[in-house]
């Protein structure tokens, strides 16, 4: 199985940062899709509405879940020249679980600096991706 990353669909700032880890993943090694479409609600039945979408989660190739901060050392460890940043990742796992989640807690007003066009280059990047 092909690793899946899942990300909010609805959340502008969310779709940016997959199209921009698609972009880094020229050898297309993972999947994208949204945590409220049929891949995530495939993985993720087990948790409730709310869970789902307080994190972006992480399926390896196994098929294992991990969400938040705890999934940003797998997902590097997929992507070209990534191990060095998911061995950061793996010595700091306190500052980056509370750097993740302060990002997935602000997210709406860090969108707000997100420029418009960039924000519909994430969302063209994930639709030609299918």
């Amino acid at each position: 199985m092909r690793p899946v990353v899942l990300y909010d669909a609805d959340c502008n700032f969310c779709a940016t940062i997959a199209a921009a880890l698609a972009s880094w993943d020229r050898g297309q090694r993972l999947r994208f899709a949204t945590i409220q479409g049929p891949i995530g609600q495939e993985h993720l039945a087990d948790l409730p509405p709310e869970e789902r979408l307080a994190s972006f989660h992480f399926i390896d190739a196994d098929g294992q879940r991990t969400s938040g901060g705890a999934a940003l050392a797998p997902l590097f460890d997929t992507l070209p020249a990534g191990a060095l940043v998911a061995v950061g990742l793996r010595l700091t796992p306190g500052p980056t679980d509370l750097g993740y989640h302060w990002v997935a807690q602000h997210r709406v007003g860090i969108s707000r600096w997100v420029p418009s066009r960039l924000k519909r280059w994430g969302r063209s990047k994930l639709e030609s991706l299918g």
